[in-house]
């Protein structure tokens, strides 16, 4: 089966229906396979000889948001290659906002026609299977974003149905020669532009997620986050803590520099990287 007998534009409801349904499963599998299911990979790292346990259950979200806006943080300097571990990451949070998920459907499908672009010419059996199997899970997810598109969301719509549509048609060429084993890998040259500017987008989008987690308000009142690493000012900023939550060693007196007392006992960290004489709170 080609593209062309899934193309979302000629299948009626349910087929729409049940070719979501494959991309998720696909996915979802897809993940499990490549990622740990621990959940503390996520959220922290934890003590190997303290466990973790959080002051109530709802601090073990402030503890994702804060890992989440690090990875997003990350994530800034490493694209398109670090879109990987912040579309899983992403998918196990498992946030409401709608933009995670044409996040997650964007950069599977750009990530898949990256690769292809990046392959030489490969005539083996197996390196072709693998390459099938990768295309047609972008194809899927393809159809996915198509009507994702339509209802949910605001970032540059025209432009994802027209990457859509055109590198639908390059990948049911390429698998079309994929069964004559003649990858035609320079078809894909036309479509360099557009991926480039898929790149673009998932950094807006990027950019986008990064302020909806730094507007959650972060309570780590009376909370161990002795165990949280790759922190600094900007992860941290608005995050509300008291004498009784522990720090890791080597942010405690960066986080004392920078946070103000905004009631007898209970201290906010402030943005920026400049000290203020005055604001060593603990002192």
């Amino acid at each position: 089966m080609t593209h062309h007998d899934n193309d979302p534009a000629t299948l009626p409801d349910n087929e729409h229906d049940r070719l979501l349904a494959e991309a998720h499963d696909d996915l979802l599998r897809h993940i499990q396979a490549h990622t740990d299911p621990i959940p503390s990979l996520l959220a922290f790292m934890e003590d190997d000889t303290t466990p973790f346990q959080p002051a109530a259950g709802f601090h073990s979200r402030d503890l994702t948001i804060l890992e989440l806006r690090s990875l997003v943080h990350r994530t800034h300097g490493l694209l398109p290659e670090g879109l990987t571990e912040l579309r899983d990451a992403l998918l196990r949070a498992d946030l409401p906002d709608p933009n995670t998920k044409y996040l997650a459907l964007l950069t599977t499908l750009m990530q898949g026609l990256v690769t292809v672009c990046a392959l030489q010419p490969a005539h083996e059996l197996e390196l072709y299977r693998e390459l099938q199997h990768d295309l047609v899970l972008a194809q899927k997810l393809a159809a996915a974003l198509d009507l994702d598109l339509r209802s949910e969301l605001a970032f540059a719509p025209d432009l994802a149905n027209n990457l859509y549509s055109r590198l639908g048609k390059a990948l049911d060429q390429t698998l079309d020669r994929g069964h004559a084993f003649s990858l035609d890998f320079a078809f894909f040259s036309s479509y360099r532009t557009d991926i480039h500017h898929a790149v673009w987008v998932a950094g807006q989008l990027i950019q986008a997620i990064a302020a909806a987690l730094g507007a959650v308000p972060v309570n780590l009142s009376g909370v161990d986050a002795s165990h949280l690493r790759d922190m600094n000012l900007e992860t941290l900023a608005g995050t509300v803590w008291d004498r009784a939550t522990s720090w890791p060693e080597s942010l405690r007196e960066l986080v004392e520099w920078h946070s103000e007392e905004i009631r007898d006992g209970l201290f906010r960290v402030r943005g920026g990287t400049e000290r203020d004489p005055h604001a060593f709170v603990l002192a």
